[in-house]
């Protein structure tokens, strides 16, 4: 077991061995652990009881952006899995909106969705990368494409 820090109160958590195998072990061979590893791409919802993660080294090289619920079976689940690149995942601090970025409009934009995923919205208009949600998660910052 891999202790990682999940709760923002502080107490660590671990990654059971069997849901650290489901990780591990994806279809595409793909080292995930190693990328769980960089905390640029986990981060946990406020419970500690969701870990949100970006993928990379799906078959066609695309990045997407998955969850690994640690209660109940702990299975891997993909939120975005699309020819295009999804990074970048933030979660508001209310835990009820993830902030994005996907290149599905040519270029790297900020997309909005309700956490877990029902619709989308483009955020940003001429680039965006890197969201932050302001403390009350009311507002999003990003930097723009310039």
């Amino acid at each position: 077991m891999f202790p990682l820090r999940l709760c923002k109160d502080g107490r660590e958590g671990s990654l059971c061995q069997e849901k650290a195998h489901k990780i591990l072990d994806p279809p595409t061979g793909y080292d995930l652990f190693a990328e769980l590893l960089r905390p640029r791409h986990l981060l946990s919802d406020s419970d500690g009881k969701t870990l949100v993660f970006r993928q990379s080294g799906a078959s066609d090289g695309s990045m997407d952006i998955g969850i690994v619920r640690l209660e109940g079976d702990g299975e891997l689940e993909m939120l975005f899995e699309t020819s295009f690149d999804e990074h970048t995942p933030k979660l508001s601090p209310d835990d009820r909106w993830l902030a994005y970025v996907s290149n599905e409009s040519g270029r790297d934009e900020i997309f909005v969705t309700r956490f877990p995923p029902s619709g989308k919205w483009q955020i940003s208009t001429e680039g965006g990368t890197e969201p932050m949600w302001s403390r009350d998660g009311r507002e999003l910052f990003y930097r723009n494409g310039n």
